[in-house]
């Protein structure tokens, strides 16, 4: 019995040195593993974003699209690879809660290929310095907008960090809301107009600003439509195959042109290293045209410790479809502006103005496949449709699913 004892300690013994062998192997295997070319790759070809939207204030009045529009914009970055971190809910607009997350977003871009920060609301240009307006602000006087609202700067430099493109997106060329205030004719520093940004006066090198629209002048807030005219010509140029970033301003325009019929020309700042780095790049499509949601791989997969598996993309957010990036002919009426695709497939609402009988009825990015049980192909046949026979059945493409709808143009023009 003894020399059966000594044995079962001896195999114990054993198995602990071994256990503690695997151990050691093991962890040598994950350090070999995090510290490998593909491992430096992923972390070197991370793409990180950080979208705000500030639609609902405190104390300045309100703004009915930004909250929507960075949740559009929010959508074609994750398409194009971007890691995306949205705030567009009220609890998190607050000046402490934004100051906090672009100090973080700031310690996420160190490094990162690409940072992106897109920002939407309320935005004031004083003596010549943006500020952006959180939720809370409050300013009696334009002094106080240093402890009250976020100087364009502090978001700026949070993106300084990345390694090749450094991004800032301003769509808050809107009137001053403390414009008509008494106490904003007596602070120390002077608005130099009452409406728009500016450019800036230090932009680090290397940074590339964006904004909607021209200095000092009010960008166009889309007349009722589902998004704004600058949000909706973004996201359309972010997912445009092989989009150069050098081209992102003079697409932007383009798109505005086409699909919302206004000249709005965006105001680009700063000299870039990579002009020709792309947003949507490898084999999703050919170029022009948009791409499909990327499946981003997993830690395992990045570190190539397993095979990658093609998985099933879930059902992206309620947000507009794709704009088609090559449009056919337009027509237009009852408040519609109507887009033919490219094949033929279906015709595209690029606006739904405020006065159309169709509002809240079809949402601009919605696609009509069928109209009366027959292909739709013709945006102007859409219209004579509806201007024939007041009704027309259609079926609808949203969020890439067929919805079936009777439209209709009530007799007394009320809806």
């Amino acid at each position: 019995m003894r020399q059966f004892l000594n044995a079962l300690f001896a195999i114990a013994r054993c198995a602990k040195q071994c256990w503690r062998l695997s151990d050691l192997v093991l962890g040598c295997l994950v350090a070999l593993a995090l510290c490998s070319p593909q491992a430096a790759q992923a972390e070197g070809n991370k793409r990180v974003a950080l979208v705000i939207g500030i639609s609902q204030y405190q104390s300045v009045p309100s703004l009915a699209n930004p909250a929507r529009d960075a949740a559009r914009v929010a959508q074609a970055l994750r398409q194009v690879g971007f890691d995306v971190i949205e705030l567009t809910q009220p609890k998190q607009l607050g000046r402490a809660e934004l100051s906090l997350a672009i100090t973080t977003f700031k310690r996420t871009a160190a490094g990162a290929e690409a940072a992106v920060i897109y920002y939407a609301g309320h935005g004031v240009e004083v003596g010549g310095r943006n500020f952006l307006l959180p939720a809370d602000v409050r300013a009696d006087t334009p002094d106080e907008l240093d402890v009250t609202a976020i100087p364009s700067s502090f978001a700026i430099g949070a993106v300084s960090g990345a390694s090749t493109v450094r991004l800032v997106i301003l769509d808050a060329c809107r009137d001053n809301p403390f414009a008509n205030e008494p106490g904003w004719g007596t602070g120390q520093r002077s608005i130099t107009g009452s409406r728009g940004l500016a450019r800036e006066a230090n932009l680090p090198p290397n940074v590339m600003l964006l904004l909607a629209t021209q200095p000092g002048t009010k960008a166009n807030d889309g007349n009722g439509s589902a998004n704004s005219p600058f949000a909706q010509a973004l996201a359309a140029s972010l997912t445009v195959q092989g989009m150069r970033l050098a081209s992102l301003p003079s697409s932007i325009s383009k798109q505005m042109r086409q699909l919302s019929g206004i000249d709005q020309r965006p105001d680009q700042q700063g000299i870039i290293d990579e002009p020709d780095w792309a947003f949507a790049t490898g084999a999703q499509g050919a170029a022009g045209t948009p791409v499909a949601n990327p499946v981003a791989p997993s830690r395992q997969q990045a570190l190539g410790l397993v095979q990658p598996q093609v998985i099933a993309q879930p059902a992206p957010a309620p947000v507009p479809a794709q704009q088609p990036n090559v449009p056919t002919p337009t027509a237009q009426g009852f408040g519609l502006i109507l887009q033919g695709q490219t094949a033929g497939r279906g015709v595209y609402v690029g606006r739904v103005g405020a006065t159309s009988p169709f509002f809240e009825k079809v949402y601009v990015g919605d696609v009509i496949l069928k109209l009366n049980g027959v292909n739709a192909s013709d945006p102007a046949g859409v219209i004579s449709a509806l201007e024939q026979d007041g009704r027309a059945s259609v079926v609808i493409q949203r969020n890439g699913q067929p919805i079936m709808k009777t439209l209709e143009i009530e007799k007394s023009g009320d809806e």
